[in-house]
Protein backbone atom coordinates (compact mmCIF):
# COMPACT_ATOMS: atom_id res chain seq x y z
CA UNK A 1 0.00 0.00 0.00
CA UNK A 2 1.04 3.45 -0.93
CA UNK A 3 0.56 5.90 1.75
CA UNK A 4 1.15 8.59 -0.31
CA UNK A 5 -1.39 7.78 -2.78
CA UNK A 6 -3.86 6.89 -0.49
CA UNK A 7 -3.50 10.60 1.04
CA UNK A 8 -3.99 11.71 -2.72
CA UNK A 9 -6.95 9.27 -3.38
CA UNK A 10 -8.98 10.62 -0.21
CA UNK A 11 -9.17 14.16 -1.69
CA UNK A 12 -8.91 13.94 -5.31
CA UNK A 13 -11.19 10.69 -5.95
CA UNK A 14 -14.75 9.94 -5.84
CA UNK A 15 -15.21 8.37 -2.42
CA UNK A 16 -18.35 7.00 -0.77
CA UNK A 17 -18.88 5.14 2.95
CA UNK A 18 -17.58 1.82 2.05
CA UNK A 19 -14.34 3.05 0.47
CA UNK A 20 -13.81 5.99 3.05
CA UNK A 21 -14.52 2.32 5.72
CA UNK A 22 -11.70 0.36 3.80
CA UNK A 23 -9.47 3.70 4.31
CA UNK A 24 -9.61 4.42 8.05
CA UNK A 25 -9.30 0.93 8.84
CA UNK A 26 -5.81 0.81 6.41
CA UNK A 27 -5.06 4.56 7.41
CA UNK A 28 -5.22 3.75 10.55
CA UNK A 29 -7.41 5.90 12.01
CA UNK A 30 -9.79 5.24 14.85
CA UNK A 31 -12.87 5.04 13.88
CA UNK A 32 -15.67 7.66 15.90
CA UNK A 33 -18.78 6.00 15.58
CA UNK A 34 -19.99 8.89 17.89
CA UNK A 35 -19.96 11.21 14.67
CA UNK A 36 -22.86 11.90 13.27
CA UNK A 37 -21.09 12.67 10.12
CA UNK A 38 -18.99 10.34 10.16
CA UNK A 39 -20.40 6.12 9.32
CA UNK A 40 -19.07 3.16 8.58
CA UNK A 41 -20.44 0.53 5.94
CA UNK A 42 -19.72 -1.62 3.08
CA UNK A 43 -20.70 -1.28 -0.73
CA UNK A 44 -24.47 -2.12 -1.66
CA UNK A 45 -23.95 -2.38 -5.64
CA UNK A 46 -21.42 -1.71 -8.25
CA UNK A 47 -21.41 2.09 -7.50
CA UNK A 48 -20.19 1.48 -4.46
CA UNK A 49 -17.97 -1.60 -5.21
CA UNK A 50 -16.62 0.48 -8.05
CA UNK A 51 -15.29 3.32 -5.51
CA UNK A 52 -13.44 0.61 -3.40
CA UNK A 53 -12.12 -0.83 -6.19
CA UNK A 54 -10.20 2.44 -7.79
CA UNK A 55 -8.95 2.97 -3.73
CA UNK A 56 -7.12 -1.05 -3.96
CA UNK A 57 -5.76 -0.48 -7.52
CA UNK A 58 -4.99 3.31 -7.40
CA UNK A 59 -3.28 2.53 -4.02
CA UNK A 60 -1.73 -0.56 -4.53
CA UNK A 61 -2.86 -2.27 -2.16
CA UNK A 62 -2.30 -5.99 -1.31
CA UNK A 63 -5.21 -8.07 -0.83
CA UNK A 64 -2.97 -10.39 1.20
CA UNK A 65 -1.18 -8.11 3.13
CA UNK A 66 -3.66 -5.43 3.46
CA UNK A 67 -7.02 -6.73 3.84
CA UNK A 68 -6.69 -8.51 6.92
CA UNK A 69 -5.87 -4.66 8.38
CA UNK A 70 -9.60 -3.87 6.97
CA UNK A 71 -11.05 -6.76 8.93
CA UNK A 72 -9.29 -5.92 11.98
CA UNK A 73 -10.92 -2.90 12.73
CA UNK A 74 -14.17 -3.28 10.78
CA UNK A 75 -14.86 -7.26 10.84
CA UNK A 76 -18.54 -7.35 9.31
CA UNK A 77 -16.35 -6.36 6.38
CA UNK A 78 -15.00 -9.86 5.79
CA UNK A 79 -17.40 -10.92 3.55
CA UNK A 80 -16.55 -8.32 0.86
CA UNK A 81 -13.25 -9.09 1.07
CA UNK A 82 -13.62 -12.46 0.79
CA UNK A 83 -15.21 -12.36 -2.34
CA UNK A 84 -12.71 -9.80 -3.59
CA UNK A 85 -11.25 -11.27 -6.28
CA UNK A 86 -14.63 -13.13 -7.90
CA UNK A 87 -16.11 -9.59 -7.35
CA UNK A 88 -13.18 -7.91 -9.42
CA UNK A 89 -13.06 -10.06 -12.19
CA UNK A 90 -17.05 -9.78 -12.38
CA UNK A 91 -16.73 -5.73 -12.57
CA UNK A 92 -14.22 -5.57 -14.77
CA UNK A 93 -15.78 -8.07 -17.46
CA UNK A 94 -19.43 -6.26 -16.76
CA UNK A 95 -21.33 -9.28 -15.80
CA UNK A 96 -23.60 -7.85 -13.72
CA UNK A 97 -26.21 -10.25 -12.82
CA UNK A 98 -23.37 -12.79 -11.28
CA UNK A 99 -21.68 -9.63 -9.76
CA UNK A 100 -25.55 -8.88 -7.92
CA UNK A 101 -25.91 -12.24 -6.56
CA UNK A 102 -22.36 -12.57 -5.28
CA UNK A 103 -22.92 -9.12 -3.63
CA UNK A 104 -25.66 -10.23 -1.88
CA UNK A 105 -24.67 -12.95 -0.39
CA UNK A 106 -21.99 -11.35 0.72
CA UNK A 107 -24.21 -8.52 2.26
CA UNK A 108 -26.36 -10.79 3.76
CA UNK A 109 -23.53 -12.83 5.56
CA UNK A 110 -22.12 -9.04 7.00
CA UNK A 111 -25.64 -7.73 8.02
CA UNK A 112 -25.56 -11.02 10.32
CA UNK A 113 -22.35 -10.40 11.61
CA UNK A 114 -23.29 -6.73 12.67
CA UNK A 115 -26.76 -8.38 14.03
CA UNK A 116 -28.90 -7.06 10.92
CA UNK A 117 -32.11 -8.82 10.76
CA UNK A 118 -32.11 -9.33 6.97
CA UNK A 119 -35.46 -10.41 5.42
Amino acid sequence: MNKDKMIEWIVTHNTGISSRTMWTALMGVQPKSASPLVSFDIPYDSADFSRCYDLVSFCGINPAYDFPKITAVFPWYAPILDRWETLSLLYERKQWGKFTEIMYEAISESRNLRGIKTY
